[in-house]
């Protein structure tokens, strides 16, 4: 008798194994109805905006025109034909190529990719979620990742981070599902999307440490044995998975930089920038800004009854957490960007608090039941996107690059005026590229070295703008005492028929430039001599 209950048991527990490996993705009306709520809100959201600042600061500058010269030059680099790219990663830039072959180069198609990965985060989201609680937790989770300020920034700018935080996403949710619903190929899943997202950003790495502690959790909680962990095969190798993004990348930074970790170098030297310092409490304190302070106090709440409760996927992702909070705390740069993959388990945190406390708590005092348990966190819901998205509203409004117009307008002029082989030498260097189409060299650090890299890059023009932070003080000082005098007249006053002002020429001071000023580069070097 107690063979056959135990081989009864047996079959019931690979039946219900191998309903688990089915069920995953099967799609009810309800979910149908509810994904389509959701690509619909927050795609009229997103689209809705989709010519938001109309500008780009250094970093989207950069990465636009990569995805230009990927698909016009078939290059992988910044400058047209010049200096390939050892820093930024290549499969965002890759997605704006696409972009730009299907739709034409411009602006807002820049944003579609970073739109679709917004979206589709959403939707991933709650379709896994959904398989590790229910559909309302899910839903909750899905709409206030898209509506926080976490999230509804970079939608609209031209940067990596949505996209990264799409396959950053399916990787921690994947490697869940994949260990604790015992399904092998979700396991496999997570790690080619940890290379896709490794292929994005550097920060990718932080998914490593985050999965080691969640199953030294297991081991330490007697969840599992260290034993059956090893004997687990498709958890020991589905990390080769990864290689299938990762293995050519690397092999080309090999061949093209004798360095296959050189792009890594890079980045950890980029996070010692004291342009963006700041306390390592920096995040702890701006939570409730880029969450709300309502979907902020929720999140606390659903972190209190994971612990309480010692939930599993809570558990995890305090793991997916902690680990990027704490390696970007002790960094000297402080930016909100670097952290914005914890925007998923915060606002599954958010679902928690709603509904395993606010939710009973409203259902054993008022007695609601049914979908009447779900108006007080609809309403919560419905508060917090409201909150969000009038927070950013102002800035897709009204913010845009210091000196934009006169660089976008001397970007035409450079394009009707110059030839295609016209090298300008500007601290904007990728903006420049963007606008003007041209090769770019920068400045160099101290003014004596100025005449010679002149000559040695065959510069043509030179730039003068307050487009960016890089611009040395000494090209102000040099301009003004080369071509002015003291009472501000030009020196020769033939010299305003070469010399090129876009802009407001009435903001111009040598602090802070409103217009762009654009010089031949033989012009600059003749006054310069006559001096000497």
């Amino acid at each position: 008798m107690t063979k056959m209950k135990k081989k009864t048991g047996t079959k019931d527990a690979k039946k219900r194994e191998k309903s688990t490996k089915q069920n995953i993705f099967k799609l009810t009306k309800t979910d149908i109805v509810a994904l389509i709520l959701l690509a619909t809100f927050f795609g009229y959201i997103y689209l809705t905006n989709i010519s938001a600042y109309d500008s780009l600061m250094y970093d989207e500058a950069g990465y636009i025109t990569m995805g230009r010269t990927i698909a016009v030059e078939h290059y992988h680099g910044i400058d047209v034909q010049d200096t390939k790219e050892s820093y930024r990663q290549p499969f965002f830039p890759m997605m704006l190529a696409a972009s730009f072959l299907i739709f034409g180069v411009s602006y807002t198609v820049a944003k579609i990719p970073i739109i679709v990965s917004a979206i589709l985060t959403i939707l991933i989201v709650y379709l896994l979620v959904k398989e590790i609680y229910n559909r309302e937790i899910a839903f909750f989770s899905s709409a206030m990742l898209g509506g926080i300020p976490l999230t509804l920034p970079y939608v609209q700018n031209i940067l990596s981070d949505i996209p990264s935080v799409l396959f950053y996403t399916i990787a921690m949710l994947a490697f869940y599902i994949g260990i604790e619903k015992n399904n092998p190929k979700y396991l496999y899943i997570s790690w080619i999307s940890f290379g896709l997202t490794f292929l994005i950003r550097y920060n990718a790495i932080l998914i490593i440490p985050s999965i080691a502690i969640y199953l030294a959790i297991k081991i330490i909680t007697n969840q599992a044995s260290l034993k059956s962990l090893t004997k687990n095969r498709d958890l020991i190798l589905s990390p080769l998975a990864a290689l299938i993004p990762l293995a050519p990348y690397f092999i080309y930074q090999h061949l093209t930089f004798g360095d296959a970790f050189i792009g890594i170098k890079q980045a950890r030297g980029a996070l010692n920038m004291q342009w963006g310092a700041g306390p390592w409490h920096t995040y702890l304190t701006q939570a409730p800004q880029y969450l709300t302070w309502l979907g902020f106090t929720l999140a606390i709440l659903g972190i209190i009854w994971t612990l309480y409760k010692k939930d599993k996927f809570g558990i995890y992702m305090l793991t997916w957490i902690i680990v990027p909070l704490a390696y970007f705390s002790i960094q000297v740069l402080k930016d909100l960007r670097l952290i914005d993959t914890l925007a998923c388990p915060l606002a599954v945190f958010a679902a928690l608090g709603a509904f395993k406390i606010i939710a009973k708590l409203t259902e054993r005092d008022l007695k609601l039941t049914g979908a009447a348990s779900l108006i007080l966190p609809a309403i919560m819901l419905t508060y917090i996107i409201y909150t969000g998205y009038t927070a950013v509203l102002p800035r897709y409004q009204q913010i845009h690059a210091l000196g934009y117009p006169s660089l976008q307008e001397a970007g035409q002029w450079i394009q009707q005026n110059t030839d295609k082989k016209a090298v300008l030498m500007t601290a904007s260097q990728p903006g420049h590229q963007w606008y003007s189409y041209r090769k770019t060299v920068g400045y160099p650090s101290k003014e004596e070295q100025l005449i010679t890299t002149l000559h040695e890059k065959n510069i043509d023009y030179i730039i003068i703008d307050d487009y960016e932070r890089m611009q040395p003080q000494y090209i102000y000082q040099l301009f003004a005492k080369t071509f002015f005098t003291p009472d501000g007249k030009l020196k020769h006053p033939k010299d305003s028929e070469k010399i090129k002002l876009t802009g407001d020429p009435q903001l111009y001071d040598q602090k802070r430039l409103a217009t762009t000023i654009i010089i031949p580069a033989d012009l600059f070097i003749e006054r310069i001599n006559e001096q000497q």
